[in-house]
């Protein structure tokens, strides 16, 4: 039995015969039956037709998906192998971008690395530069400093002393003023040893220079020679005193015997 039989006999049984021949029917009853019934008989076949041509459809039309997943599964379809290399060439495209903006990141990045480092290398090497010559010229400034203290005379040492005795500059390097309130203490090695009763050491620079001091104050007060100078200093006073006096002694007399006239 094939699947149009099938599909015909199930219309037959679906449909209800409400037209059947009659003994009492007349011609005309008689042929309005079998005119509708022979229509009917038509339209029946239409719809099996129609039934079996829309299942072949139907068969047809899933046949042909299961072949285009199939295609689609073993990677043979058109459609698909097409979008895959449009796929792929979006792909291509995005990894190479991504790429080009990793190597200038990098190479952006490498740059800055390779900048900052040479900063930074430049600055170990002025900072050397800068401490070595820093240090050279303060030995260099010794040096001079010592040079010039060797070649000093010693008449120079002296008026050294005297200058800064002068100015009121403490010959002792420690010598410190520590004021607490209303009580001035003075802080002095020296200080110290002369208010404990104790002798100053000859091999300190403060002792020498105390010396020193005091050698001069006894060459000038002592020395002939500078009390010579004196007299003649304050001879030559006197006389530039009394020649002035005697200047404006004169210039007064003509001026009084004027004021008497008058």
């Amino acid at each position: 039995m094939t699947r149009r039989s099938i599909l015909q006999k199930e219309h037959m049984e679906d449909t209800e015969i409400l037209f059947d021949s009659h003994s009492s029917d007349d011609e005309d009853a008689i042929n309005l039956k079998r005119t509708y019934r022979t229509q009917k008989r038509r339209a029946d076949e239409i719809v099996i037709q129609f039934k079996s041509l829309k299942e072949r459809v139907y068969f047809s039309r899933l046949n042909d998906l299961d072949e285009e997943n199939s295609a689609i599964q073993e990677g043979l379809h058109p459609t698909l192998s097409k979008q895959m290399d449009d796929i792929e060439e979006k792909h291509r495209a995005l990894t190479l971008r991504a790429e080009k903006r990793r190597d200038h990141h990098k190479n952006a990045i490498e740059t800055v690395f390779a900048a900052q480092e040479k900063q930074i290398r430049d600055e170990f090497l002025n900072d050397r530069h800068r401490l070595r010559t820093m240090m050279i010229e303060e030995l260099e400034m010794k040096k001079s400093q010592l040079k010039r203290e060797y070649y000093k005379k010693p008449e120079d040492n002296l008026l050294d002393l005297v200058m800064k005795k002068i100015e009121g500059t403490p010959f002792d390097p420690n010598y410190k003023v520590v004021n607490k309130g209303s009580d001035v203490r003075i802080s002095s090695p020296v200080y110290s040893r002369l208010q404990n009763g104790q002798p100053r050491s000859p091999k300190t620079n403060i002792d020498i220079q105390y010396s020193q001091l005091f050698n001069l104050n006894i060459l000038y007060y002592h020395n002939p020679f500078f009390n010579l100078i004196n007299s003649i200093c304050c001879l030559q006073l006197s006389l530039t005193i009394i020649l002035l006096f005697l200047y404006v002694s004169i210039r007064q007399g003509p001026m009084k015997k004027k004021w008497q006239r008058i």
